[in-house]
Order: structure tokens, then C-alpha cells, then sequence
């Protein structure tokens, strides 16, 4: 199917070149963390604000996390374990892998 709009025409070429591809899901995977994060805090009733308190962080911190900021595993299990979640980590065989 051909994309109708200038933009899904410019993405859907730019999707063609692999590093573009892989870099684009690379920030999809980072930013589904940072979503997963601001729905645990927001169903246990917290703030950034709270949530960073806790942390013994900043709500700005938080924010960048929650908006797509690179974060690091041992953050990761700490957000984790103050929400009460278990954090999980799936790797997936390459299936361009030989």
C-alpha cells in the first residue's frame, strides 16, 4: 500500500535503509519502557514528583525516562522494585542470523 502523505512516503523510504530501521526500533524499545514505567506509576497513584522522592531523584529524571530517555538496568530494577513490577528483559534470536 502506498502512503498517501509526503511524510509516509519520506518515512516509508527511509524504513528501506537497514541502520535507519534498526535505530528507529532501537528508540521504539527504549521509548515502550519509558510508557510500561509512566502506567505503573500512574496505576499505583504517583507523581513524577513521588516517584522521584522515593528514588532519591528528580521529576525531571523521571520525565526524560518516562519520554524516551535511555536508562540504565540497575535504574531500571530500582524503578521496578518501588512500584512493586517485575522488570523482564526478553532477547529474541536474530532471524536474519545463520
Amino acid at each position: 500500500m502506498k502512503p498517501k502523505t509526503n511524510w509516509g512516503r519520506y518515512a516509508a523510504k527511509k524504513l528501506q535503509d537497514p541502520r535507519f530501521r534498526a535505530a528507529a526500533n532501537e528508540q521504539l524499545r527504549v521509548l515502550r519502557i519509558g510508557v510500561e514505567i509512566a502506567k505503573l506509576r500512574q496505576q499505583r497513584g504517583l507523581t513524577q514528583t513521588q516517584l522521584a522522592a522515593m528514588l532519591g531523584t528528580t521529576a525531571s529524571a523521571i520525565s526524560r525516562i518516562e519520554n524516551g530517555a535511555n536508562i540504565t538496568l540497575k535504574m531500571l530494577g530500582r524503578i521496578a522494585d518501588t512500584l512493586r513490577a517485575r522488570a523482564e528483559i526478553r532477547l529474541h534470536a536474530d532471524r536474519r542470523a545463520s
